[in-house]
């Protein structure tokens, strides 16, 4: 008896529910909200090198938080990954102490429920810019003596 063809079609190995990787390239900082999706290829862009060290540091704090690896401490966490990841890339470590938390907190609150970077990017940004200040002035004094 020959086989019937749905027998013999190939399997999809990609799950309905996971969102395939886009083809085009890294958005570019405009004024228009950055959104990524979640894909499995995601680990391989990071290790391949595709991603700057400010892609990987953001991408790595805001998925981290998101994905709660751990029962406690994933945002401080998150936050030190992401710190040893502009530390090995010899940029400044991000320091998130001017930061608005009730504005922290409706950043991720953002990226979780809309998958929208936007505002989570400009704090970003801003914490790294008054880090570079603020790790420049301490290391001026120190040399000063």
């Amino acid at each position: 008896m020959p086989k019937s063809r749905s027998s013999t079609r190939a399997r999809s190995t990609t799950s309905p529910n996971i969102k395939s990787p886009k083809t085009s390239s890294t958005p570019s900082s405009s004024s228009s909200p950055t959104t990524i999706s979640i894909s499995p290829m995601f680990i391989g862009t990071i290790s391949d090198g595709l991603l700057g060290a400010f892609e990987k540091a953001l991408l790595s704090l805001v998925l981290l938080s998101y994905i709660q690896p751990f029962v406690d401490g994933n945002k401080r966490t998150a936050r030190i990954v992401s710190n040893a990841i502009l530390l090995a890339h010899r940029h400044c470590p991000i320091s998130f102490r001017t930061v608005n938390s009730l504005e922290y907190k409706k950043a991720m609150l953002l990226f979780y429920e809309q998958n929208n970077l936007s505002n989570f990017k400009k704090i970003f940004k801003e914490q790294y810019d008054f880090s570079v200040v603020v790790i420049f002035k301490a290391f001026s004094r120190f040399l000063a003596f």
